[in-house]
């Protein structure tokens, strides 16, 4: 199940949050109470159209623009030796020309004096986040890591948007990974030269993105993602991305997918300076759903290819199914960011 161990009790619990899960992912597309942003950025090209150098010198001037902080961050009470940590961090949008703020709970392990861990970023999926991706966190904290658990918003099918305006739309959504990152040296116990990141299906999608464009992440779980975002757009099943797709092409008097397909790729492009450029394969670990028809098969293997290769493990199944039960693989993801961070000694307080 979930952990090395299991318990009757457990399993029940298991299943009734997957029941849940479920429940979610046929609802998201109705769903009013997250805000509404579909984040894809205009400028996308497998291309580097600068330099490394230059890149990083940009990156950090870039930085200066969001402005950002933590404005509260308070301690939870909790039974277990994980602290949890209940805050808000805000910055500036330059796309919005206002600020903003998300909420984010920390989990710092229990650490030795003057001891810091690696700090994992969890990133939501399309319905928000789940209760799943808490639990993963408390797993990956209890097995020594201090975790956060991003309150990003997602999409909804009622959003209005503009195909020249998808490419700032992702860059201000990736900013607010970046954001966070730019603060997250106030997060008690973080060792912030070690961070990693964690994203299923819009999360997934959202970490390899945030990895192309900040080279502070250094380890990156991505869980049935990819970066082709005119293939997504234009060939997912996604409740909401399809309705999206429906609208945007009666709007278009477009009738198939693949001239919204060409369209999309004449219009959006992202540049990912940091995706390759100084990187590894092993900065990275996939999971690819091999009957995948949400992020298409074929955009996660297009990734794959484009990282060098990871490691990675290919899940039989679709979409939603593996969505739902990710869970059974968070052993594997904590073993890799072990040996990505070399914490071979590394085990649980």
């Amino acid at each position: 199940m979930i952990f090395e161990r299991t318990s009757s009790r457990s399993a029940c619990l298991f299943i009734i949050l997957s029941f849940l899960f479920l429940s979610l992912s046929f609802n998201a597309y109705s769903n009013d109470n997250q805000n509404s942003f579909y984040g894809i950025k205009t400028d996308f090209s497998f291309e580097e159209t600068f330099g490394y150098r230059s890149a990083v010198k940009t990156f950090w001037k870039d930085k200066t623009s969001r402005y950002s902080s933590i404005v509260e961050m308070d301690l939870v009470k909790s039974p277990t030796k994980v602290k949890k940590y209940k805050g808000r961090y805000n910055a500036f949008s330059t796309l919005e020309k206002s600020f903003y703020d998300h909420e984010f709970v920390y989990y710092k392990p229990k650490l030795m004096d003057g001891e810091k861990a690696p700090l994992i970023i969890i990133v939501p999926p399309v319905v928000g986040i789940t209760p799943l991706d808490y639990i993963s966190a408390n797993y990956f904290a209890n097995s020594g890591f201090g975790v956060v658990v991003l309150k990003l918003n997602v999409p909804t099918s009622k959003m209005e948007f503009k195909l020249d305006d998808i490419g700032p739309m992702w860059k201000n959504y990736i900013d607010k990974v970046r954001a966070f990152i730019d603060v997250a040296h106030n997060l008690p116990g973080a060792d912030i030269t070690k961070i990693g990141i964690k994203g299923v299906s819009l999360g997934g999608i959202t970490a390899a993105l945030s990895s192309g464009r900040d080279p502070r992440i250094k380890a990156s779980v991505i869980f049935m993602g990819g970066i082709d975002l005119p293939t997504i757009m234009a060939h997912s099943v996604q409740p909401v991305v399809k309705k999206l797709r429906q609208k945007k092409m009666k709007e278009l008097d477009l009738l198939n997918k693949e001239d919204y397909e060409e369209l999309l790729r004449e219009k959006i492009k992202l540049g990912l300076p940091f995706l390759t450029d100084g990187r590894k394969a092993k900065d990275y670990f996939l999971f690819v759903a091999l009957e995948d028809d949400y992020v298409p098969v074929e955009v996660q293997v297009g990734l794959r290819q484009k990282l060098g290769f990871p490691e990675a493990l290919f899940l039989e199944k679709g979409h939603l199914m593996n969505g739902i039960f990710y869970s059974v693989h968070l052993k594997r993801m904590k073993e890799y960011y072990k040996k990505r961070f070399s914490l071979n000694n590394f085990s649980q307080h």
